[in-house]
């Protein structure tokens, strides 16, 4: 619950998304070694630190009854609005590896 600099980064591309997220680790850097273009901007956000307002007022978003719960989706949401982009849905890492597995992108899991 200490205080964090929040930072949005937004990739603009033209053929291929520079983003690491269902593709083998080697194919990810040749797709990203040949692509001729993309752009990161980033935006730095002021300083969050969290305080009794916030927790009180978006406790109903910790799915727990967590402080932290509250203080990481305030954290998001800053980060999605500060880059003016949209949150996408709550996926959890088993959704996205039993995503791999349906496409076929192998994994090590233990």
């Amino acid at each position: 619950m200490l205080p964090v600099k929040p930072v949005a980064l937004k990739y603009t591309y033209d053929m291929f998304s520079p983003t690491y997220d269902c593709v083998a680790f080697l194919v990810f850097l040749v797709m990203v070694g040949s692509s001729s273009g993309f752009h990161c901007e980033v935006i730095e956000l002021p300083a969050f630190v969290p305080n009794e307002y916030l927790l009180k007022t978006h406790a109903d978003k910790a799915k727990n009854g967590q402080d932290w719960e509250v203080f990481a989706w305030a954290v998001r949401d800053v980060i999605s609005k500060g880059g003016n982009m949209p949150l996408c849905n709550d996926q959890t890492q088993a959704d996205r590896l039993e995503y791999k597995a349906i496409i076929g992108v192998k994994t090590s899991r233990k």
